[in-house]
């Protein structure tokens, strides 16, 4: 039965809960897979002696599922992840939702992620947080022969420590190119609150 728990390889546990909102042990618009860390301790797979300790919990819905598309949304309950490597330690925590969103119509692949707010705090680079976020991008399909082409566009709301305060940034004009050269075209526009 659910919740599902595992043993972490050094210690601590984690579990893995399912909500199937139809009862058909398919995967489909509603269904909440929730994974929750308890002290669980993992081995580092570069640096030896060093691990990865996780705590709190992570889950993802499936808000939307088509052929051509899938809409997801991740959130983040007090979820910390302390490393012992690389040296120093770090301890970073993420808070907050995201909704992410895929959908390919065979010309067009378009991704985008979104959100009212998500907050992430590492000891090593100090905090970042998106409010009001929208970041798109769009390109050719790989289901047709593919010229490059690519727009990126992004609205939020951020901070930024060593301006010590809020920071708006859009782009009126998407950035453009084609391949994996340099935008061709584009504006983006950042202005302090």
């Amino acid at each position: 039965g659910l919740p599902l728990s595992f043993n972490c390889t050094t210690s601590g546990t984690f579990s893995v809960d399912v909500t199937d909102t139809n009862g058909n042990a398919q995967v489909d618009n509603g269904d909440v897979f929730v994974i929750s860390f308890s002290n669980c301790v993992e081995p580092d797979p570069i640096v030896a002696g060093a691990t990865s300790t996780t705590n709190g919990a992570m889950s993802l819905a499936i808000t939307s599922q088509s052929v051509t598309g899938t809409s997801v949304t991740m959130s983040f309950t007090n979820f910390s992840v302390v490393d012992t490597a690389p040296n120093p330690d770090e301890t970073i925590s993420m808070s907050g939702g995201i909704t992410m969103a895929v959908s390919d119509n065979g010309t067009t692949l378009a991704a985008t992620m979104s959100g009212t707010s998500f907050a992430v705090t590492s000891s090593i680079d100090g905090s970042f947080t998106m409010k009001n976020f929208s970041i798109a991008v769009s390109g050719d399909s790989p289901s047709v022969t593919p010229t490059g082409n690519y727009s990126f566009t992004v609205t939020m709301t951020t901070n930024i420590a060593a301006l010590s305060g809020d920071v708006d940034i859009t782009t009126p004009t998407p950035f453009t190119g084609t391949g994996d050269s340099n935008p061709t075209a584009g504006v983006m526009v950042i202005t302090g609150d």
